[in-house]
C-alpha cells in the first residue's frame, strides 16, 4: 500500500515526484499521514530566529507558523520529515538554528535554476546514495548559518554553503531534487524507505 504524505503547501513538481516514489501526496491537514514534505517558498519570518530583518522578503507569517506546527507535531509523533529549500531553513529554525538572510551565487538567474557541485561527507545518507560529488540545483538566497549539534551535515557546496542535513528521519536539502530528474528522484526513493 502507497505511504501518505502532507504536502501543506503543493507544487506539481512536487507532487509528481511523490508519485513517482509512489509515495501518495495528501494536501488534507486533518488527514493522518506516515510523513511530512516542507516545500520551497518566500523567506522565513526573522524573528523566529531572534534575528533583525535584514534582507528578508516574501515573509508569509501564517505559513511560517502552520509549517511549525506541523513540524512539531510530526516530530512528536516520530513520523519522517523532508524538507526542502525553504523547509530545510523552516526546521532549522524550529530547531533554534540560525539562517544568513542572504548570500550570493545561489539565486536563480532569469528565473531558472543555478547548477554547482557539492562535497558529500563519507558515512552519511547522501554519500551511501550519490557519493564523493554531486551536481546539484540552487534557486535560494538565504542558507542555514548554524544548526543543532543533533544534525549531521551530509553536503557542502565549494563555498561551504551547508546543503543536506540529517537527524534520525528527518532528510533537509538546500537543493531542489524535484528538479533534478533522476539524481533528484533518488532521494524521494530514500524518503519512501523511511515512511
Amino acid at each position: 500500500m502507497s505511504k501518505k504524505v502532507l504536502v501543506l503547501y503543493p507544487k506539481i513538481n512536487y507532487l509528481n515526484a511523490l508519485k513517482t516514489a509512489h509515495i501518495t501526496p495528501c494536501l488534507d491537514i486533518n488527514c493522518d499521514c506516515d510523513g511530512l514534505i516542507l516545500t520551497g517558498g518566500g523567506d522565513i519570518l526573522p524573528s523566529l530566529y531572534d534575528c533583525p530583518n535584514i534582507s528578508a522578503h516574501g515573509i508569509d507569517k501564517t505559513r511560517d507558523m502552520l509549517e511549525l506546527f506541523y513540524v512539531k507535531k510530526y516530530l512528536c509523533k516520530h513520523k519522517p520529515i523532508f524538507g526542502i529549500c525553504r523547509g530545510m531553513q523552516l526546521v532549522n529554525v524550529f530547531f533554534r538554528g540560525k539562517l544568513n538572510q542572504d548570500v550570493k551565487n545561489h539565486s536563480q538567474i532569469n528565473g531558472k535554476d543555478r547548477f554547482h557541485l557539492v562535497k558529500n561527507i563519507p558515512n552519511t545518507t547522501i554519500y551511501n546514495i550519490f557519493g564523493e560529488k554531486l551536481q546539484v540545483n540552487s534557486a535560494h538566497h538565504q542558507i542555514v548559518s548554524s544548526f543543532d549539534k543533533q544534525f549531521t551535515v551530509n553536503s557542502v557546496a565549494l563555498d561551504g554553503v551547508i546543503e543536506c542535513l540529517t537527524y534520525k528521519n528527518i532528510l533537509l536539502t538546500q537543493f531542489h531534487p524535484e528538479r533534478m530528474g533522476f539524481k533528484g528522484q533518488k532521494l524521494f526513493q530514500y524518503f519512501a524507505k523511511l515512511l
